[in-house]
């Protein structure tokens, strides 16, 4: 035996890795990942299989790490990488350097590209983000009417029950399929151009990722990042997170959380107004009474100042008094127009479902005039041949019976003659 044939076992696996690398070095491997995981923020391992076989990939330098939230187990992509052992075991893998999602994965690829386009250009920046820092008096709601969920209709009864003043303006757009983005663009330019709107919302339900794909569209990103006014995303349930989402001025986990943050709680703006108020009192009256207590108590010194600095100081505190006393009029006459706008709501409500029932009550009554049945109370009666109403004597035989109903009862009777 010649000891030159012979190798160590590390020998053996360096050898077979460089031999592989050689003849392997840019190649594509198509396949379905399983068993993913990654590592240190950095590393990715996966064994990439197909029906009848399978191989282990790893990746060290972090280049697919970026695709961590697009990779499952199960998703079928192409790897590009080298063959070589992994020498401490004796196993041979495939280095990968980048990958190819397929299917499904295409579209995570295409939005994952998008996103970073955008991102680099700066349309996600905190700072270029407008704040709602008042209360809306009117939102313009950009769905499809056509198609409306249950998380759209939440969303508009939650706004009510939050805020009943507000006014809700919709424009009925395409949200999902072709050429949806176009007419939610068209929305968006539409609301910019309405002087009485304060934000815009776009909103629809949950759905596929290719349903909410018009979400993900660069043109319709854009054209939101360039709106004049405050653009509020509620699109899906939560983890449906779009571009949109991350573009849009607020963004909404759901449609119902939109509107939580939009308009506050109208029940719970009354009462912080009446603390409020309150508290001016109270701190008013605590005022006065420790500058009287002052006065008081310091009456021998004060009284050696001159009456001209006590007039002054008692004029002071008298026209503080009166500022003091002229604020709390002003809150109360707001809690007063408030109270007189939500009665003017309440009242315009039950106004409008008396209008509806007086509307109804009247239909009613010309439906029961025209019914023939009671026209055989003023003297009219119906008579029938063979169960057929008549209308003329044409068909009328001598002889002939027929049935006429009167108002109470009928008759039978026999033709016994007929005048044209």
């Amino acid at each position: 035996m010649d000891e030159k044939n012979i190798f160590t076992v590390k020998q053996i696996n360096s050898l077979s890795s460089q031999i592989l690398r050689e003849t392997f070095s840019n190649i594509y491997i198509r396949g379905e990942i399983s068993g993913l995981s990654h590592r240190d923020e950095r590393w990715t391992f996966f064994d990439l299989k197909d029906e009848d076989s399978i191989i282990k990939c790893v990746n060290f330098s972090g280049s697919i790490y970026k695709y961590k939230d697009i990779l499952s187990d199960g998703m079928e992509i192409i790897v590009n990488g080298y063959l070589n052992v992994y020498e401490k075991r004796g196993t041979y893998q495939c280095n990968i350097e980048d990958i190819i999602v397929l299917g499904n994965g295409e579209i995570y690829q295409k939005i994952e590209e998008i996103k970073a386009k955008l991102l680099k250009e700066g349309l996600f920046n905190e700072e270029n983000k407008k704040s709602l820092g008042y209360i809306p008096e009117s939102v313009g709601v950009i769905t499809s009417l056509e198609d409306s969920s249950m998380a759209y209709k939440d969303f508009i009864k939650t706004l009510h029950q939050r805020f009943p003043p507000i006014d809700i303006y919709l424009y009925d757009a395409k949200v999902q399929g072709i050429n949806a983005e176009k007419t939610i663009i068209e929305g968006i330019k539409y609301f910019n151009n309405q002087d009485n709107i304060d934000l815009i919302v776009i909103t629809r339900g949950g759905g596929s990722i290719e349903d909410l794909m018009p979400f993900n569209s660069e043109e319709l990103v854009r054209e939101i990042y360039k709106s004049k006014k405050i653009i509020v995303s509620a699109i899906g349930h939560e983890g449906n997170t779009s571009i949109s989402d991350l573009v849009s001025d607020i963004y909404a986990f759901t449609p119902t959380h939109a509107a939580t943050l939009i308009v506050p709680d109208h029940n719970e703006l009354y009462n912080y107004f009446n603390k409020t108020l309150m508290k001016i009192v109270q701190n008013s009256e605590l005022i006065i009474d420790s500058k009287i207590y002052y006065l008081e108590s310091n009456y021998n010194s004060i009284k050696q100042i001159s009456e001209y600095r006590i007039e002054q100081k008692i004029q002071f505190l008298k026209e503080g008094l009166f500022m003091l006393k002229e604020k709390a009029l002003s809150i109360l006459s707001l809690k007063e127009n408030f109270d007189y706008k939500m009665k003017a709501i309440l009242d315009k409500v039950k106004n409008r479902e008396e209008n509806k029932k007086n509307e109804l009550k009247g239909k009613m009554k010309l439906i029961e005039s025209y019914n023939p049945i009671n026209l055989l109370s003023k003297g009219y009666s119906i008579v029938y041949k063979n169960g057929k109403i008549l209308k003329d004597i044409e068909s009328l035989n001598i002889n002939d019976i027929i049935k006429i109903r009167l108002s109470k009862g009928t008759l039978k009777s026999k033709i016994i003659g007929k005048n044209e």
